[in-house]
């Protein structure tokens, strides 16, 4: 099959799985697939696996013409090709590659439903992913996912008209790798396949995975659903959490985005308040992802969920809610002990059966078992410090305890916070004012204030970085949470389950939670965090200060708002000038362990980076016939009268360096005369 559509200009054909010629996998391939009886030849980018054309993918798809191909043949003959699967056409697209259980969830499958039979495969991949079609009777809709969740296994999708596209032969893996084709002997293919070519998918597997009504009666002539109003609840809250997670599939947003809306109208039904806001968070983010990737217009984004949405609305309102789960573990309590019970839904229909969990003592069911012992709490926890971001007592971001940035507005805190995220998905070690930053796995970035300012600043910060760092590894939030987080606690961790990330950075607090001043609010807040903090992760909060001049040496109560803000974290640093400053004071006003500066930074807001200006180096100072403590403190703070408490911090600067083998101290001969710090000399380091 290697004729090929005709082109303003005569362009060198390719066979589909031997590589591409200079016209690029488009134009060497997009006439062999019509041509084979393949309708949905579409154009991708080069080298990338989306956007697609819109309209020509998912419900309501239009199908291509013969003069849609050719356009496309003229304008992007570099593009890589895709097809749009017909009615009547699957695939069965296995994930194996990393940890995915691809390959295992194929293999249980079969186990169950019987061997598939050989058929055509495509993938860019030589470890056993790839995808095989088959064809089924027309009109037929399967499950989108093939997954066993008791086994822990799944990352296989199904194909579909109604759902996603397949990138084939020649195009290019955004790896580099190019796609083949591997025809039914299981040889490699110079050739396409024709839909006529393909086996049927087996009677056993089609039954398993078509589409069933939802069980349950109906009410024919039910008034329709009132949305309510008010503000969101946690089942509410947890619903939107999920919906917002499953728009991170590109391939999956529409099936997503219709079950979503489904389970949010089953909320409407079950009388949750907040309904109506959480839907309006998940349209926003479903045309923004949609649009955002091409796929669709905005307009055509917001009508396919208006339609979805209504629907959903209109079918809850004619049959009863219907709690469909494979288990469900209800509590009962009564005065003596609380029971387990779980639901069982038998495969394949029966009697629901209701089992108490025997034989399951206190410790391993309730609160008990999560409490710890006095030696286990005591002794289980590391000696020392282990910081995010600094290097044994020089910490300004300890593990497990949150990091508060706080300053006035225009001073830089958004840049501090984009060094520090900077160095937390760099590939290679990296460090932000000169302490090192420990690299994290995922971080969520919740961009609420002016995120369009804040992503300005990351671009600057961030724009020559690998852009399958910045992929892979940030995700951002735009814009407001669906939730007030000091109100819903829980959804702050949430969130970041829902990112994967393993550190949050909030910026910024105001925009996390209204009303700051007031300690309930505060308190709340607090509880969110620390329920983040317990989950295993990080978090970095940006935060505004009171009012203050500019030459003021601020302190800790002059953050904003609630005691209990700044009570539950670890670590708070302040900056402080005016708006614009090329130089701004930084201050360490709660520390983990030993106070860092205080420092001027050089605020650079054309490259987006912070570095310390003029830093007092003590071990210079004390070269010019010894250092005492008061005049170190001087040096450090500024004043020629130094309190004792500055007197104090500049003594515990001094013993750090001598700790660290690079001052030594001196008595002094007179117990009148003060001790001083000398530098460690190149002869004393010998002997």
């Amino acid at each position: 099959m290697t004729a090929n559509l005709s082109t303003p200009e005569p362009v060198e054909t390719t066979s589909a799985g031997s590589g591409l010629s200079p016209a690029g996998p488009y134009a060497a391939a997009a006439g062999q697939y019509w041509d084979a009886g393949w309708r949905g030849v579409l154009p991708l980018p080069v080298g990338k696996k989306f956007p697609p054309p819109s309209k020509f993918t998912g419900y309501d798809a239009l199908t291509p013409s013969r003069p849609d191909i050719q356009a496309w043949l003229e304008d992007r003959p570099d593009g890589n090709v895709a097809l749009h699967l017909p009615d009547g056409v699957i695939g069965i697209d296995v994930d194996a590659y990393g940890d995915k259980t691809g390959a295992h969830t194929i293999a249980e499958a079969q186990k169950r439903w019987g061997t598939l039979p050989a058929t055509w495969f495509s993938s860019a991949r030589a470890d056993g992913s790839g995808i095989s079609l088959y064809t089924v009777p027309a009109g037929t809709r399967l499950a989108t996912k093939i997954s066993f969740p008791d086994l822990g296994l799944g990352h296989i999708e199904i194909i579909q008209t109604t759902h996603r596209y397949l990138v084939v032969a020649p195009s290019v893996h955004p790896s580099g790798d190019e796609y083949r084709w591997r025809s039914i002997d299981g040889h490699a293919a110079d050739s396409v396949p024709s839909p006529n070519d393909l086996p049927a998918l087996p009677d056993t597997w089609l039954e398993a995975l078509k589409r069933t009504p939802e069980p349950g009666p109906t009410r024919p002539d039910a008034e329709p659903v009132v949305v309510t109003g008010g503000l969101m609840s946690d089942r509410v809250c947890r619903a939107l959490s999920k919906a917002l997670e499953g728009l991170s599939d590109v391939d999956s947003r529409h099936d997503a985005m219709t079950a979503n809306t489904m389970a949010l109208a089953r909320l409407v039904e079950q009388g949750e308040p907040g309904v109506g806001d959480a839907s309006d968070v998940f349209r926003g983010r479903f045309v923004a992802a949609v649009t955002a990737d091409g796929s669709r217009t905005e307009a055509d984004a917001n009508a396919e969920y208006e339609r979805a949405w209504t629907s959903a609305l209109s079918k809850v309102a004619r049959t009863p809610t219907v709690e469909v789960a494979d288990a469900q573990i209800i509590q009962l309590a009564d005065s003596r002990r609380a029971q387990e019970m779980t639901v069982d839904f038998p495969e394949g229909g029966g009697d629901v059966r209701l089992h108490t969990v025997a034989d399951t003592t206190t410790e391993e069911r309730g609160l008990a078992g999560i409490m710890l012992d006095g030696a286990t709490f005591i002794h289980g926890e590391p000696d020392g410090v282990t910081s995010l971001w600094g290097d044994g007592d020089r910490s300004l971001w300890a593990d497990g305890e949150s990091l508060i940035i706080c300053g006035p507005q225009g001073v830089g805190k958004t840049t501090l916070a984009g060094n520090v995220l900077a160095a937390l998905i760099s590939a290679t070690p990296a460090t932000a004012l000169g302490l090192p930053v420990r690299r994290a796995d995922r971080v969520l970035y919740l961009a609420m204030d002016r995120p369009r300012q804040a992503a300005r600043a990351l671009r600057r910060q961030l724009g020559s970085a690998n852009p399958v760092d910045l992929e892979s590894r940030l995700v951002v939030w735009k814009g407001p949470p669906p939730y007030d987080l000091a109100k819903n606690t829980r959804m702050l961790t949430e969130l970041a389950e829902a990112a994967e990330a393993d550190t949050v950075i909030v910026d910024s607090l105001k925009d996390a939670a209204i009303g700051l001043s007031d300690d309930e609010v505060g308190a709340g807040w607090n509880r969110a965090r620390q329920a983040l903090l317990a989950s295993g992760r990080n978090i970095l909060e940006l935060h505004h200060i009171k009012k203050i001049s500019a030459d003021k040496k601020p302190d800790i109560a002059d953050v904003y708002g609630s005691t209990w803000i700044t009570s539950g974290a670890g670590s708070v640093i302040l900056l402080n000038g005016n708006p614009g400053d090329a130089v701004v004071r930084f201050h360490h006003v709660k520390q983990p362990v030993e106070e860092l500066g205080p420092w001027m930074l050089l605020h650079d807001q054309q490259s987006g980076q912070m570095a310390i200006h003029g830093q007092v180096d003590l071990i210079a100072a004390a070269a010019s016939g010894g250092l005492t403590v008061k005049d170190a403190a001087r040096l450090l703070f500024e004043t020629d009268k130094p309190d004792r408490n500055k007197v104090e911090k500049a003594r515990r600067k001094l013993d750090g360096l001598v700790r660290d083998g690079r001052l030594t101290s001196r008595v002094a001969t007179s117990p009148k005369d003060p001790v001083t710090y000398h530098p460690i000399t190149v002869r004393q380091e010998a002997s």
